[in-house]
């Protein structure tokens, strides 16, 4: 399994990014405090647009976040209306609970 094969999956490492790219920015936050005191330089000037980068790509990170989750609530959506379905087109019980079950699955 590669670490896309689910939407849960693809949560998740945008997850970790969010948190590596917070944590980065915060060290930034900090060398920009200390570059500060010595007066304007090229570094304070980079810093800040690593700064300005770091809150472009968090704030990407966020969208990113919620298009995964309408996509996985829109998943989870088509797939109950498609049991529902399946209900009334008389659909054997083996196949809606192999439905049900496969529906557990990826919503894990």
């Amino acid at each position: 399994m590669t670490p896309f094969d689910t939407i849960e999956s693809a949560q998740q490492f945008i997850e970790l990014l969010a948190g590596e790219v917070a944590d980065t920015r915060n060290q930034i936050l900090d060398d920009i405090g200390a570059a500060t005191h010595v007066g304007p330089s090229r570094r304070l000037d980079a810093l800040h647009l690593a700064d300005y980068k770091l809150q472009q790509l968090a704030s990407h990170l966020v969208g990113s976040a919620r298009i995964l989750n309408d996509l996985r609530m829109l998943r989870r959506l088509l797939l109950k209306e498609q049991m529902a379905s399946s209900d009334h087109d008389g659909q054997s019980y083996s196949e809606r609970s192999e439905l049900k079950s496969a529906l557990a699955l990826q919503s894990e």
